[in-house]
């Protein structure tokens, strides 16, 4: 699910469907997010709010979900947050030769520097156009590029497909099928077919599945060729769903080449826009693209089990050694949300006193 959080294209749902290690779970996420009633009540989640299913498999925040440093981590907690975002931009020609590359602490604000200074022109803006708590995930780790994600969801393609050319293989190639049989006898003339067919199958209903919960939120990019974009989110101390958060200034350890925004989608309450969207030749509503992708993972998912029981054992083997190579590569193009942001504790009340003394060393 915390790959899924973070899928932002094709690529991603790509990469989560092939060679899956948690296929029900992807699909109990999907029917979540988007599914109809009475496929909630099937998995027995009818009465749950959407909020539940935001704060665990969507990327958004919202006035019911954020995003919180709580002295260890980032982590994500349903409820509304007090926290402030601050973007600030400054000039590329403009950047002095002692600039640093993070927000120092309070404690070296008062500091006098001995190099000699220019005046900078700074930029802060603050948010007051997207409601809800800000994206901290999203932005104060380093993420993988679209190409290290193209690149790694066509080698999981190529392995995917590699699996299923061997089970043919051993299946039909008359020299080597005597090497490859099961308990004994020859493969069962239903094996291969089951096998290859539930695994295409599989495949692309949880690709759907995917697809659905990443459509289910709006991402807003915002990028500036002139500036450099430093992040800053003060907390001030509270508590939110039982658990207390002490007051932090959080910040990413590197500059950003980009700011991202994540909200839910809200099309389900405009019922305007709903009406507008079906005279459309091509629409399909989520939650019948998810009624389809549900039935057509679980059908894969039965045909792929009947049809490896009946194949050799080897094959079993290749399958879950492609599943280990492609979870690998997922946490490659994850790697950065093993990093955890900077941040620097704060006295309680004084959370813009120490954002506004922060700057006296740029």
């Amino acid at each position: 699910m915390q790959f899924m959080s973070q899928a932002m294209g094709i690529a991603d749902c790509i990469l989560l469907a092939v060679a899956p290690i948690g296929a029900i779970t992807t699909v109990v996420s999907a029917i979540r997010v988007a599914g109809p009633t009475w496929l909630k009540s099937f998995i027995g989640r009818a009465r749950e709010n959407l909020a539940a299913a935001e704060v665990e498999v969507m990327s958004s925040t919202s006035k019911e979900t954020c995003e919180l440093w709580n002295g260890h981590r980032v982590v994500r907690c349903p409820g509304s947050a007090d926290i402030y975002q601050f973007i600030c931009l400054i000039p590329n020609d403009k950047t002095p030769d002692n600039h640093v590359t993070h927000i120092p602490s309070s404690n070296n604000a008062s500091s006098t520097n001995s190099q000699q200074t220019q005046e900078i022109e700074i930029t802060i803006i603050t948010d007051n156009l997207h409601d809800g708590a800000p994206n901290l995930l999203l932005n104060c780790h380093d993420r993988a590029g679209r190409r290290e994600i193209y690149i790694a969801a066509a080698l999981a393609i190529i392995l995917q497909l590699g699996a299923v050319l061997y089970f043919g293989i051993i299946t039909y190639h008359k020299p080597i099928q005597s090497r490859f049989l099961k308990d004994g006898n020859s493969i069962v003339k239903y094996a291969f077919p089951c096998a290859a067919i539930g695994t295409i199958l599989l495949v692309f209903g949880l690709f759907i599945c995917s697809w659905v919960v990443g459509e289910s939120t709006i991402e807003t990019y915002y990028e500036t060729g002139k500036h450099q974009i430093f992040v800053v989110w003060l907390q001030k101390g509270h508590t939110v769903s039982d658990q207390e958060f002490k007051p932090y200034a959080i910040y990413p350890a590197s500059k950003r080449d980009y700011f991202t925004i994540s909200r839910r989608q809200n099309i389900e309450n405009d019922r305007k826009e709903i009406r507008d969207l079906y005279r459309k030749p091509l629409y399909w509503p989520l939650n019948f693209i998810t009624v389809v992708g549900s039935f057509i993972s679980l059908v894969g998912f039965i045909s792929q089990f009947i049809g490896m029981r009946g194949l050799n054992w080897t094959a079993s083997i290749v399958q879950l050694g492609i599943t280990i190579v492609v979870t690998v590569l997922r946490v490659i193009v994850r790697r950065g949300l093993g990093k955890t942001p900077n941040r620097t504790a704060l006295k309680p009340k004084f959370e813009l006193h120490w954002f506004v003394l922060s700057f006296g060393n740029i």
